[in-house]
């Protein structure tokens, strides 16, 4: 699989409905500033979610996945997060995939997956550490709704545009990335 040409893909995970409940019981105790990313590293992964999602655990556990690092993705209702790319910068990992979990809202949102008409190195860096592109010079190539877990490409060029109503979903980034869950 080459890494510049997968975006996403559906991924099955047994019990979704029953870690789904319990990541969505866990987020309802927390506090969610307005930022679209909250992010939680590995000791925070460890301690503040898996702690309380046994069900999770257990499945990266059978998958031989190590959480890296997390994040919290929300978005108010009719907001967008402007085209970037994901960015580590300084960071001794460096992961192309994250695992995109719904938990709420998530249907109304829809992410576009972009390619630069011109030189893909035309970038800015933007206050959260992304790397943000000019809406004026992408293309959409591919676009998909958040209504089940999906393996995501993360240093594709994306953004998500919200619908009508708050959204939330949890995104885990691994030490390793989990090629082997794609099957496409």
């Amino acid at each position: 699989m080459q890494t510049n040409t997968f975006t996403w893909q559906k991924i099955s995970i047994p019990d979704w409905p029953v870690i789904q409940k319990e990541l969505q019981d866990l987020a309802s105790t927390r506090r969610f500033k307005r930022r679209t990313f909250t992010p939680l590293d590995r000791l925070q992964v460890n301690q503040q979610v898996l702690g309380y999602t046994p069900r999770l655990q257990q499945y990266l556990a059978d998958q031989n996945l190590t959480v890296w690092a997390a994040g919290w993705v929300n978005l108010q209702p009719n907001q967008s997060t402007p085209p970037h790319v994901d960015s580590y910068c300084g960071s001794p990992i460096q992961p192309t995939l994250a695992l995109q979990l719904p938990l709420q809202g998530c249907d109304s949102s829809t992410t576009h997956i972009y390619q630069s008409k011109t030189d893909p190195d035309h970038y800015k860096r933007s206050l959260d550490r992304n790397w943000q592109y000019d809406p004026a010079d992408l293309t959409v190539i591919d676009s998909y709704q958040l209504s089940e877990p999906i393996l995501f490409n993360i240093s594709t060029i994306h953004q998500v545009i919200n619908g009508s109503e708050p959204r939330l979903a949890l995104s885990l980034r691994f030490v390793k990335d989990p090629w082997h869950l794609i099957t496409k």
